[in-house]
């Protein structure tokens, strides 16, 4: 832990977010190659076939179902150094991206923080959001997923501010769906309280 600690600079959160990273890596090493893809629960195996490795698609010791809930962890501890912040953004892409899934409502949320938000009455940030990454990602792979996300969040922050959160606007255009919205025109027009 020391010789980990050191290495990192002595910033303990950059040391976390990175080796937990490369731990969500290795679990999912291969697997697009096996194909084999991550999703929220673990790993469904795809047309190519499954592969040595664990039971559930990992490569090895750690399964993927086991290695998601690192994510928490990371995420907890992104916000504490420009550091950790550096580490998540070069070592996100390397995890399999149906990891961040489960999680996404919850880095939708700290997106939309207002203690780190860049909004559009205000000045332009420093860096941008190490979020975007994974989110842009899964907006483009799973625009449905996140379409109430974004908007609950959004309608919160125009409540409460008057203004848009300006990385948002990307990930809500993204996702923009005409039947989307349709549908829920559709659920705001009903009267009934219980069929909303």
């Amino acid at each position: 832990m020391t010789a980990a600690l050191a290495g990192g600079g002595g910033d303990l959160p950059a040391v976390v977010v990175r080796h937990m990273l490369r731990a969500m890596a290795l679990a999912g090493g291969g697997t697009a190659a096996r194909g084999i893809h991550a999703v929220a629960g673990g790993s469904a195996t795809g047309a190519a076939g499954g592969g040595g490795g664990g039971t559930d698609g990992s490569s090895g010791g750690v399964s993927l179902s086991h290695v998601r809930l690192h994510v928490p962890l990371v995420l907890s501890v992104l916000r504490h150094s420009p550091a950790a912040e550096e580490a998540f953004v070069a070592g996100w892409a390397a995890a399999p991206l149906g990891l961040f899934l489960p999680w996404a409502g919850q880095m939708v949320s700290m997106l939309y923080d207002e203690s780190r938000t860049n909004r559009t009455s205000g000045t332009s940030a420093v860096r941008e959001d190490p979020l975007l990454g994974p989110l842009s990602a899964l907006a483009a792979s799973y625009p449905q997923y996140l379409y109430a996300p974004l908007r609950t969040a959004a309608a919160r922050a125009r409540t409460t501010s008057g203004t848009d959160v300006v990385a948002a606007i990307p990930l809500l255009e993204a996702t923009a769906s005409p039947v989307m919205d349709e549908w829920v025109d559709a659920l705001d027009r009903t009267t009934y309280p219980a069929q909303r």
